[in-house]
């Protein structure tokens, strides 16, 4: 994620998913009542929040799940320089006047003759930042709730894995995958501690 106002998040997680999980994540967002504002540079200054089912129709994403009632002002959009091209482009200012759930996920992809499962991450902080004032307030409390709502709802059917770097969503399909040996984790550190962490669990 961008950050613009920075801080620790009060709780994240990431996510192992097979293509046929994405759906799971889009009822979970909608059962909790979120929509999305994403988070990727605009060509003009325009932003606007979309429903959950737009993430079918992109094959990665990074954005800001959240209800109307979540957004407390303004949406601060910066106007940023490519360095490369020396474009223009406008940018959302992170947890700026509103409060959300943060999540991005990168889709399943090919390497050399292997299938390799998408990933994800989902975060949740415990303020924000009210602007013009610079002050910080706390986050309602259904942010949080939310945020336990839709794991939740990832966590069906899978599984929890404890890796060395924190705790991961093995997603149902992306489980039963991984079972029958037809793809692998993304990163080769991840697959080695699957391997090992749930296939005992799998046997």
């Amino acid at each position: 994620m961008r950050c613009g106002f920075r801080g620790e998040p009060l709780a994240s997680i990431e996510f192992i998913w097979a293509s046929t999980d994405l759906v799971t994540l889009v009822k979970a967002l909608e059962g909790a009542g979120l929509d999305c504002l994403f988070n990727r540079r605009h060509a003009t200054p325009d932003v606007e929040v979309r429903p959950a089912t737009d993430l079918l129709t992109v094959e990665r994403a990074s954005f800001y799940a959240l209800r109307s009632e979540w957004i407390f002002g303004e949406l601060l959009i910066k106007r940023l320089q490519n360095t490369v091209t020396n474009e223009y482009y406008f940018d959302v200012a992170p947890r700026v006047n509103f409060s959300c759930i943060s999540f991005s996920f990168y889709p399943p992809a090919q390497r050399n003759r292997d299938l390799l499962f998408g990933w994800g991450d989902a975060d949740t902080h415990s303020t924000w930042r009210k602007e013009p004032e610079g002050e910080i307030r706390s986050a309602p409390s259904e942010v949080g709730l939310s945020f336990k709502q839709v794991i939740s709802a990832l966590r069906k059917g899978g599984t929890v894995m404890q890796t060395r770097y924190g705790k991961v969503i093995v997603m149902a399909n992306a489980l039963s995958e991984f079972s029958s040996g037809t793809s692998l984790m993304p990163h080769a550190w991840l697959q080695e501690e699957a391997v090992q962490r749930l296939g005992a669990e799998l046997q």
